[in-house]
């Protein structure tokens, strides 16, 4: 989870224009790489 919050801050940090495509690609690349290992875990 901080991992997501971590992303979605940088982006805004270094794109200070509200751009909800960046926040939501930042969210959605934060949940692969979060979630991801746990998902190969559990199917294993």
């Amino acid at each position: 989870m901080l991992v997501i919050l971590g992303l979605v801050a940088g982006v805004r940090v270094v794109r200070r224009t509200e751009d909800i495509g960046s926040t939501l690609t930042a969210v959605a690349v934060g949940a692969l790489v979060t979630l991801g290992p746990l998902a190969l875990l559990q199917s294993g």
